[in-house]
Formats: structure tokens, C-alpha cells, sequence
């Protein structure tokens, strides 16, 4: 037992220790094409409306969504539990990171800072997207979305970007942006899938055939314990409780098939191939 703690607590400490020095090209031209996928369903179902009310749920500490959708003219409030703040000193700001956020965020932050890797994913998104990113009267609240401030039926759009699977009170959280959406307004969700083959959000070095669904098959992996490893269904029997699906579309890579051997099925024979080779879920909910 001692020797499995033991080994958890250096897979943890050199799975965020690389994760820090990952090329943030890759994490920029990903978070790009999710961009584009929101900015898409806006122009459908809002034609573009400037003025709609956007909530962004689990903005994370680079609030990439809030922070594009701002710097294209829209309105837009980013929460998370993680502290984030634009306006303060920079002294101020990582004393303030450090009491809210606790040591290991504090220095995956500093190390950031120290290493300029927020400052090039910003240099590559615009790069790639022509957008400059401005983060002036950006809108970042320090709100759990179990229970936030907001009054009843406060926003036009809530998004929520690859957030869900991280979350253990998902029935609380369901009914809160529920009770938060305006009438006849959307919920658009991109939930990462444990049940794929790098469901366990593994860093991009450990992204190898040889490690593909051992999360699914060996309990003394690393996996880490922000993940609440539900279900597609979990997550679409949870939602339909609230709202109205409007669109529902799964993500495939095909790639995967060429991972998935006889052998894996037969040992994943409770999963679907369909499941095993879908990685994310995305959603168009209505209230």
C-alpha cells in the first residue's frame, strides 16, 4: 500500500512537471478549432448577436474562451473555482494565487510566467487566428458552478468546455446553470470522455499505442483524481433531465481503430467500439 502511494505520488509529480514544458502550438491550434465550433453555433443560433449574455463554466486559469470570445466583441463572464485575475499588480496577483489556489497551481503558474509559455500560446493563437487577445475589463469571477450568484435566468449562452468530466457533483451543477439560462436559451457543452483511448487526459508524452485505454484496465495507473471517469450515457441521462437536446454530435477518431487489436476488445468487451473510439461528446442543449 505504501508502495502504491508512493508510486502515485511521482507519477503525479512528473505528470505536472512535463505537462509544464508541453508545446503550446499543439494546446493553441487545438483550443483554436473548439473555438471555432462555438463561434459556428453562435452564428446559427444567434446570428451573430453581439449583444446575447455569455456564461463560460470552468474558464480555467487561461480563460482561453472568455478571453476569445471578448476579444471578438462579445460579452462574456468566465468562472471557476481556480483564482484568476487580470487586474492586479503582478506582486498582488501571485500572493493571491498562492492563498486561493494552493502550492501546486501557485507554482505551475510561476514556472509559466518564468518560462513564457503564456505569452507564446498568446503570440500563436494569434498567429493562427489573426485574433489579439485582449484580457482588458475581462469579465473573471471566482464562483463554484454548483452554487454561483448569478439571478434566475441570467444568460443567454452558457458554455462549458471540457469541464464536465471533471466534475462529481454533476447533478448540482446541471441545476444551477439550469436555473441561471434564460428561457429558450442554449447550454453548448465539449465533454473529453474517460472511455477513450487518452481518456485519463494523459500529457502528450505518455500519448503512445503502448499506454492507449490502460486506464480502463489497470487500477494502478495513474489516473488523475479530478476525473470522475463517467460515462456517455452518465452524462446524457443527467442532462435530458433539464433540457431539450438539440444537437448531439460524437467526435471520432478513426485513427483509433488501428490501436484497438482483438486482444484490447476482448479484455474492453463492457465497452462499445463506438465508445472506445469516441473522444469527446458535444452538445447544443435548450431550456
Amino acid at each position: 500500500m505504501v508502495l502504491n502511494s508512493l508510486k502515485r505520488l511521482q507519477s503525479e509529480f512528473a505528470w505536472n512537471f512535463f505537462t509544464l514544458f508541453e508545446d503550446v502550438s499543439a494546446d493553441a491550434t487545438k483550443n483554436l478549432a473548439l473555438f471555432n465550433i462555438i463561434v459556428s453555433n453562435i452564428h446559427l443560433y444567434f446570428a451573430d448577436n453581439k449583444t446575447i449574455d455569455i456564461l463560460d463554466v470552468g474558464c480555467g486559469r487561461r480563460y482561453t474562451y472568455t478571453l476569445l470570445l471578448q476579444s471578438i466583441g462579445y460579452k462574456v463572464t468566465g468562472i471557476d473555482t481556480v483564482y484568476a485575475n487580470t487586474r492586479e499588480l503582478p506582486i498582488k496577483r501571485c500572493v493571491n494565487n498562492l492563498r486561493f489556489n494552493g502550492p501546486k497551481i501557485f507554482c505551475k503558474t510561476v514556472v509559466e510566467e518564468i518560462n513564457g509559455s503564456r505569452a507564446k500560446y498568446s503570440k500563436r493563437i494569434y498567429e493562427l487566428s489573426g485574433i489579439k487577445l485582449s484580457s482588458n475589463n475581462i469579465d473573471l469571477m471566482k464562483i463554484n458552478a454548483e452554487a454561483t450568484t448569478f439571478q434566475d435566468e441570467s444568460f443567454d449562452l452558457i458554455i462549458s468546455i471540457d469541464v464536465f468530466e471533471h466534475l462529481f457533483n454533476l447533478d448540482k451543477v446541471i441545476y444551477e446553470i439550469h436555473r441561471i439560462t434564460k428561457r429558450g436559451g442554449l447550454v453548448f457543452l465539449i465533454i473529453d470522455l474517460f472511455a477513450s483511448k487518452y481518456g485519463a487526459h494523459w500529457p502528450r508524452y505518455k500519448q503512445t499505442e503502448k499506454i492507449a485505454w490502460q486506464h480502463l484496465l489497470d487500477n494502478n495507473i495513474y489516473v488523475p483524481n479530478n476525473l470522475n471517469r463517467l460515462r456517455e450515457n452518465d452524462f446524457i441521462a443527467a442532462l435530458t433531465n433539464k433540457f431539450e437536446v438539440i444537437e448531439l454530435l460524437r467526435h471520432i477518431d478513426h485513427d483509433t481503430k488501428t490501436f484497438l487489436t482483438a486482444d484490447l476488445k476482448g479484455k474492453l468487451d463492457q465497452y462499445a467500439e463506438e465508445e472506445l473510439i469516441t473522444d469527446r461528446l458535444i452538445l447544443v442543449l435548450k431550456k
